[in-house]
């Protein structure tokens, strides 16, 4: 029977993509801009630089004020970077820390699936930047946004992580050199980059072909986000008010079920126990939404004119505009990183 749907399903969406083009196009266009406009500069620079910090060992000095809080709550001491990194690196971050982590004999398999369950968030910069700034055009919502998600994971935290093994972990006999943990690094923001991008551009061909739908706007808008956190935002910021502002919080806090998969594709192989880890997600949304409301700024109620006037100008921003000069930038980086990964395959096999 799941078969049964499945075909249905590609079915119907193999007979859109061949009958209605031009939404084919328009979604892929607003995708594309989506990930250029605000993925690349928001979470790209800050996925390596977690990532580096987490291989080079730089992040267990940084990570050191979150000692006491792992050690009270029985996790190793190698929790303390996995959870930075999950708050300063973008949703891919976090669980990749704690495969890394994992796979380095650092954490246990059992910890791994516990942390695994608070260590997804949203970046800063995507928060405050391109959800703050750029959708709902303040600053202030961004921060606070900011705050309740982080107030969010560690209340997941205290739920999920309360009884663990030994808090000191493993030792660690050797690290990486300055030039592997550097180009490692790269190497895993770039294939996190794109998986994100990858899940932005077909959600966004997705809404653009149910689009003709008489939905109501926050019933789509509630879909959205429920299947990509970046466009959902974007909805919300639509709606504008409370209840935009406080969508945009579960969303940011949930990840969407693009970043679900994303997370599940590439630990599930590593033998982690992912049980739990969606509902978990959706109680973070739940608890990110209850800590912004208390705190929840007045947001004005966009006008027609308004939204759209919001949307052209988050998703369409100048040609020299700063985050399209540092998205080409990593767009270059990502691109040589790539060709490096390519003759650096060609030569092993000639050898």
């Amino acid at each position: 029977m799941k078969s049964f749907f499945c075909l249905t399903g590609c079915i119907i969406f193999a007979y859109l993509l061949l009958t209605r083009p031009q939404e084919v196009i328009l979604g892929t266009m607003t995708g594309g801009e989506l990930c250029i406009d605000l993925l690349l500069p928001s979470l790209f620079p800050f996925m390596a630089l977690s990532a580096f910090l987490a291989r080079s060992g730089a992040g267990e000095l940084l990570a050191r004020p979150f000692l006491p809080m792992t050690r009270l709550l029985r996790l190793p001491d190698a929790a303390a970077p996995v959870l930075l990194a999950s708050m300063i690196g973008g949703y891919p971050t976090g669980a990749q820390a704690v495969l890394s982590f994992t796979e380095a004999g650092r954490l246990e398999a059992q910890d791994a699936s516990r942390l695994l369950r608070c260590s997804v968030n949203a970046g800063p910069a995507f928060v405050v930047i391109a959800v703050g700034e750029r959708m709902f055009g303040s600053s202030s919502l961004g921060w606070r946004l900011l705050a309740a998600q982080v107030f969010s994971s560690l209340a997941l935290c205290l739920i999920f992580c309360r009884n663990g093994g030994n808090p000191r972990g493993v030792s660690v006999s050797s690290r990486p050199s300055f030039s592997s943990a550097l180009v490692e690094s790269v190497s895993q923001a770039t294939r996190g980059i794109l998986s994100i991008g990858s899940y932005v551009l077909l959600v966004s061909i997705l809404l653009e072909l149910l689009r003709p739908l008489p939905l109501p706007p926050v019933f789509r808008c509630a879909l959205t986000g429920f299947l990509e956190v970046t466009t959902g935002c974007s909805a919300a910021s639509l709606l504008g008010g409370r209840t935009g502002a406080l969508l945009a919080a579960f969303f940011l806090a949930f990840g969407g079920c693009s970043v679900c998969l994303q997370v599940l594709s590439f630990v599930k192989p590593s033998g982690i126990r992912t049980n739990g880890f969606f509902r978990a997600r959706l109680l973070g949304g739940l608890l990110c939404t209850a800590f912004l409301l208390p705190f929840l700024p007045d947001v004005p109620e966009p006008t027609v004119g308004a939204a759209l006037i919001s949307a052209s100008s988050a998703l369409l921003p100048a040609a020299n505009s700063p985050n399209r000069l540092l998205g080409a930038f990593c767009m270059m980086a990502m691109t040589a990183q790539l060709f490096t990964r390519i003759d650096g395959c060609t030569v092993h096999r000639r050898g």
